[in-house]
């Protein structure tokens, strides 16, 4: 069993394609819970049923490395108005938050022992119109300081930003229901260098903490917490 300390995030990272076997799938759809396995069903394509299930099964297990006395089958989950997954039972002491986020075949786990975590990650790509889609939903700040870098920068900022963007709004609960550009972040260089508030969003910067990460050279990865009771470290499993 592993530890997860109050002031800890473990992340976890998987690869789909290298771990899903056809071989395994019946043994996995045991795992699911009715509504899952509803839902599971409804997918028209084998590949966004693959994912379901992958996705499904890798957080269950995860979660029993955590409390080895809950079996993978018996976790059940809910979600809050705006759409956040979260555990419905067993009833946890102490509680065990996770956020997930997928791109691709690259799926992401976080877990922490505060609720207020989100992590998103997003496969490079420079094929996406980033100017477009920066100037619809990112503040005017960011695309002021997007206007001024090069074309490879500029497509490595984009996607910093919108993950960040993304595990923000994630961590609060509420997706896009909050605007993303009533928030800012800001780089000096190379380096993240902080958020910044809209006097729309009421929320306070010093309550935050973000990290960036790298994952497998073509993604990335962003993660939030709003640090209730302090943060020393992230660990990455």
């Amino acid at each position: 069993m592993i530890e997860l300390g109050n002031h800890e995030i473990h992340l976890w990272s998987a690869n789909a394609s290298e771990l899903f076997d056809k071989a395994y799938t019946d043994n996995w759809l045991s795992y699911l819970s009715m509504e899952e396995m509803s839902r599971y069903k409804r997918f028209q394509f084998a590949q966004h049923k693959q994912r379901f299930l992958f996705t499904r099964v890798a957080l269950r297990i995860a979660l029993s490395t955590y409390q080895g006395e809950v079996q993978v089958q018996q976790w059940r989950f809910s979600k809050n108005a705006y759409g956040k997954p979260a555990i419905s039972s067993p009833d946890l002491k102490p509680a065990l938050y996770f956020n997930l986020s997928h791109s691709g075949d690259r799926l992401v786990i976080a877990f922490s022992r505060q609720a207020s975590v989100g992590v998103d990650i997003e496969s490079i790509s420079s094929k996406r119109a980033i100017e477009k889609i920066a100037g619809r939903y990112f503040s005017p700040q960011e695309v002021a300081a997007l206007a001024n870098l090069n074309p490879d920068q500029k497509t490595t900022r984009f996607f910093e930003l919108w993950t960040l963007k993304e595990a923000y709004i994630k961590a609060c609960g509420m997706g896009l229901a909050i605007p993303l550009n009533h928030f800012s972040f800001s780089f000096i260089d190379a380096s993240l260098d902080g958020i910044n508030f809209h006097k729309r969003r009421d929320d306070r910067a010093s309550t935050w903490r973000f990290w960036q990460l790298n994952c497998d050279g073509n993604y990335k990865l962003a993660l939030a917490l709003k640090a209730e009771t302090g943060l020393d470290k992230a660990n990455i499993i």
